[in-house]
């Protein structure tokens, strides 16, 4: 970091790696490089550790967090750093200093693929699917942030809220009106009982 090449560098993007022995000062890292004006973003990376029994991966078996680790880290970082939203298969945050930070996974090793693959879930209860544009995903997305509840897993609530909205968004299209049309009618709404 003090070479000139990086010094005169006007956009940078610094890889964390998360492995066992740094994870515990990943805050620590996240506020130095957030700090350094010329860092635009901040990657924290899971390491693909399927282990095909090469001298790579046995290292990365070895030392690499695993990403069942994932919620704990998390955990972590919301407590000083912004959650905006998961897309793309990467969770999205911002720094105090307002600078992107996110969380990347490994072709092999990709959110969904983790869900698929290894039969992960993160809901404790089975729940029924939805069909998507009608009412019952608006309730499968509502009884999953109830699990979520009970779990006091907070960034998965938050989630899935945020799929109750795209639940909502497709009904409502559906009837030829648009997610702003239905808070601008609740606004009114909370607005008419002010005077209750």
């Amino acid at each position: 970091m003090e070479l000139s090449s990086f010094l005169n560098a006007k956009r940078v993007r610094v890889n964390i790696v998360l492995l066992n022995n740094n994870v515990k000062f990943i805050n620590r890292y996240i506020d130095h490089y957030s700090n350094i004006q010329n860092v635009e973003t901040i990657a924290l990376k899971f390491l693909d550790n399927s282990n095909n029994g090469t001298k790579q991966s046995l290292w990365i078996k070895n030392n690499a967090l695993a990403i069942s680790e994932i919620d704990n880290v998390i955990n972590n970082i919301i407590t000083t750093n912004k959650l905006k939203t998961f897309l793309h298969k990467r969770f999205i945050f911002e720094t105090k200093n307002n600078k992107p930070l996110t969380i990347h996974f490994s072709t092999k090793n990709t959110y969904d693929e983790i869900n698929v693959n290894q039969k992960f879930s993160f809901h404790e209860k089975n729940i029924k699917k939805g069909v998507y544009g009608e009412f019952s995903k608006v309730e499968e997305e509502v009884e999953e942030a109830k699990d979520a509840l009970q779990q006091q897993n907070h960034l998965m609530y938050l989630i899935e809220l945020s799929d109750i909205i795209g639940a909502v968004e497709k009904i409502a299209e559906n009837y030829g009106l648009t997610i702003h049309d239905l808070i601008k009618f609740s606004n009114k709404v909370k607005e008419s009982k002010k005077y209750e």
